[in-house]
């Protein structure tokens, strides 16, 4: 079965193989080239589209890993114009995406308030880290990280990358949702400087029975002080009074 759109190229050129008939002018140039031809036959009893491949076991080629900047996904869109374009997603970008799913990493049920050193920075976007030497009920010291917000919504409350670097080798006291895998980090609900300054956000869903379950979705924060306030594309699904993934 000759193929469409330069596939049989694409198998050449990564595979060493070419997907084709035993005959005709593809597998006479594939026999010429040396290339190994993978034969294509539709299962006649089988449900539509099914086919079978003889000649696929042996692939003498071993492919590279991918790397971040290689394309993973290719999606097609008309926007807002009605005018189709094509839109390439690396392999960056979908692990991005996987990675600010937050009610998939973090557990809101689970709060930790943590009072310590702050140690370290690293401010950038999509949201800053902070690490912190945090000492517990015990008296022993806990090394955490937390993930905050993106620095915009510093900037928006007039507190730069400065106010936090002066803070470094200071207490600090913050609230943490606790990950998901028990590692000692979280994301940051709220955090107070040691000038007194307290940041935090209020996040409210709207709810909808789904499932046996309710799905908080159209989610909107705000500043608890009411300076700033935005939309959110979380959704978080509770069944059973726990946290689950998609309903």
């Amino acid at each position: 079965m000759p193929s469409r759109g330069g596939g049989s190229a694409q198998l050449s050129r990564r595979y060493g193989c070419s997907a084709a008939r035993g005959r005709g002018d593809a597998a006479t140039a594939a026999h010429a080239r040396g290339i190994r031809i993978i034969e294509v036959s539709a299962i006649s009893d089988g449900p539509a589209g099914a086919i079978s491949l003889d000649g696929a076991a042996a692939v003498p080629r071993t492919i590279d890993a991918p790397a971040a900047s290689d394309v993973a996904l290719i999606l097609h869109t008309s926007g807002t114009t009605s005018r189709p374009k094509i839109v390439p997603l690396t392999h960056a970008n979908l692990c991005a995406s996987a990675h600010h799913n937050m009610s998939g990493i973090f557990d809101f049920n689970d709060r930790v308030t943590l009072s310590g050193t702050l140690t370290k920075l690293d401010w950038r976007n999509p949201h800053i880290e902070i690490d912190v030497d945090a000492t517990r009920d015990s008296g022993q010291i806990e090394a955490w990280k937390a993930e905050g917000p993106a620095p915009i919504f510093f900037r928006s409350r007039d507190t730069s990358k400065a106010d936090f670097e002066k803070a470094i080798g200071k207490p600090v006291k913050l609230e943490v949702s606790r990950a998901r895998d028990g590692s000692r980090s979280g994301l940051l609900r709220n955090i107070t400087l040691p000038d007194g300054k307290v940041y935090f956000n209020i996040v409210e869903f709207e709810t909808v029975q789904v499932q046996g379950g309710t799905l908080c979705t159209n989610g909107k924060w705000r500043a608890r002080d009411g300076s700033a306030s935005g939309t959110t594309p979380y959704q978080v699904f509770f069944k059973d009074g726990v946290v689950r993934g998609a309903p």
